[in-house]
């Protein structure tokens, strides 16, 4: 075998079988040199192949997130199709698009490849049509002839007991080109078998199903070779055993599906899963879940465990990110805990930290409360704990003695706490009175 280089003909390394794998990458024009120890040697004619346009790689964007679910993956190629595989299935597009959306439980790598063709239908969709009958113990199959390269996806077959399929791809001088054992299990039934086999184009191909195969069922008649699709570059003209036929009297193999052109490279598209964890919960290191006021306690994560934190006050974030957080304000504090890369996060339960202290009632007691002005709700707070139940009213005044506020309420028995507006009013000196026909309680706040 030999090629034009363009100033003259060059022998092809390994070119001298029958055939040759060449790779041109441009136009190229090649010839054959047959030779003989009796005979003189002669020169074919010349052929001259043009390769079809093969797309770039595709763009991707990767996904990630925080446990099994549904992952956003991308990929783009200009106006071309993309088609997607799954890990380690490269025979099979899962999906076709710009994007996809699979349900992953680990880290993997999706791949992709970027195409000008679509996937189309051709030859007869099923054995719907015709007489059928059973082939079994022989090579047999269909041949297809090309005017443009086209991917054969999958064809389909129809078995008549489980076992294995055995199918192959071969040039016209017979040269083997592809192979693929799958099972199947349906009798009786459609089986699609994934292939994703390149058939170049201008060319003859053969797809047999080999004699070692479980038997099929077969059409006999009720169709006409060639059979074609309309858009589809590829013709199934007739079926071939031992030899080539063009009578309409038998076809083994249904629904091909093709994708018209050529394919890039393919690409990897990541898809991460970070795994879920359960996040520490909140300890308080004094023991204690109050402190006087002008006073603080320490809050701590109660495992580190190579996580990141966050601490929230009342919902919000406090600007705090260490496993220590000292507390100088009361509130409702939570620990946000993040692990590696910061996909996954767990909040902990709430912890309601008091201020002032409210000493435990004393036997002759029935009242205890407490009362400050908390600056993030511009509220004041009034903490009550109570034996029992009972209606109460709260009156707020100025120095001056002025009232300013009254409010009735309910106050439960045990640990309550009542949040009363105070925005609209100025800084300053303000008196809380909690007062019932049993007991009055008055408590000094400081607007600030």
């Amino acid at each position: 075998m030999a090629k034009n280089t363009g100033s003259g003909w060059s022998n092809i390394s390994g070119g001298l079988n029958g055939y040759i794998n060449a790779y041109p990458t441009s136009s190229t024009q090649f010839r054959a040199v047959i030779t003989s120890v009796n005979c003189f040697s002669d020169t074919s004619y010349s052929i001259i192949v043009l390769p079809d346009s093969t797309p770039g790689f595709p763009t991707v964007v990767g996904g990630t997130r925080c446990g099994p679910g549904i992952i956003n993956l991308g990929a783009s190629n200009g106006t071309n199709n993309i088609h997607w595989y799954h890990p380690g299935i490269s025979d099979s597009v899962a999906h076709v698009g710009n994007t996809y959306s699979p349900y992953v439980s680990s880290t993997v790598n999706f791949s992709v490849a970027a195409t000008m063709g679509i996937i189309q239908s051709m030859g007869l969709p099923d054995n719907s049509v015709g007489s059928i009958s059973t082939t079994t113990g022989q090579n047999s199959g269909i041949r297809l002839q090309t005017t443009e390269s086209s991917y054969l996806e999958s064809v389909a077959v129809y078995p008549i007991q489980s076992g294995v399929i055995n199918i192959k791809a071969y040039s016209q001088i017979g040269k083997l080109l592809y192979s693929k054992t799958t099972p199947v299990t349906a009798t009786g039934t459609k089986s699609s078998i994934n292939l994703g086999w390149l058939i170049p184009g201008k060319t003859i191909t053969d797809i047999i199903i080999d004699s070692s195969s479980v038997p099929l069922s077969v059409n006999t008649n009720g169709f006409n070779y060639p059979l074609t699709g309309s858009t589809i570059p590829v013709s199934i003209i007739g079926y071939v055993d031992s030899t080539f036929h063009s009578a309409n009297d038998f076809i083994n193999i249904y629904d091909l599906r093709f994708t018209n052109g050529c394919k890039s490279s393919r690409k990897n598209v990541p898809a991460q899963v970070t795994p879920e964890f359960f996040g520490p919960s909140i300890i308080s290191l004094s023991g204690a879940n109050s402190f006087c006021k002008g006073d603080s306690l320490v809050l701590a994560a109660s495992t580190t465990a190579g996580l990141t934190f966050k601490w929230l006050r009342n919902g919000l974030f406090t600007g705090q990110t260490g496993f220590l957080f000292t507390v100088k304000e009361p509130g409702t504090y939570q620990l946000v805990s993040y692990n590696n890369g910061l996909l996954c996060e767990d909040t902990s339960s709430s912890v309601r930290i008091t201020m002032p202290c409210i000493q435990a009632l004393e036997p002759e007691e029935k009242t205890a409360v407490s009362a400050y002005f908390d600056q993030d709700e511009t509220s004041i707070i009034i903490n009550t704990i109570q034996i029992k139940s009972e209606l109460d009213q709260v009156v707020i005044s100025d120095p001056s003695g002025r009232i300013i506020i009254k409010h009735d309420f309910y106050a439960n028995s045990g640990e309550d706490i009542i949040r009363i507006k105070f925005d609209n009013f100025s800084s300053g000196l303000y008196f809380v009175t909690i007062a019932n026909d049993k007991h009055k309680i008055t408590k000094k706040i400081i607007k600030y």
